[in-house]
């Protein structure tokens, strides 16, 4: 019965049915900050980045999960697309 401030903004949303085998993810994308890393997974791909200061790295999870192959020069679109959808979410949750 609790209300949530409007300057807190929640952007998760509740994993179990999936965890469960029950559903497929409710995420569209994931995104990490952790110290100055940071990262969005959205479906097969992901970009990482150790600080803000350096440029990202993308990697395709489904043909190499251990993340050894930078297509970022390859597939710049894509960083770019995951990189925008970053930038929102960073922005909702830091302003």
């Amino acid at each position: 019965g609790g209300e949530i401030p409007d300057t807190i903004v929640l952007d998760g949303k509740d994993p179990t049915a999936a965890l469960a085998g029950e559903s497929t993810t409710p995420h569209n994308s994931l995104c990490w900050v952790w110290r100055k890393h940071q990262a969005i997974r959205g479906g097969r791909y992901k970009i990482v980045r150790p600080s803000p200061d350096r440029p990202w790295e993308l990697y395709d999870l489904k043909t190499d999960i251990g993340e050894t192959l930078n297509l970022a020069d390859r597939l710049p679109s894509k960083v770019n697309q995951l990189r925008e959808t970053f930038e929102s979410w960073h922005r909702k949750i830091r302003p």
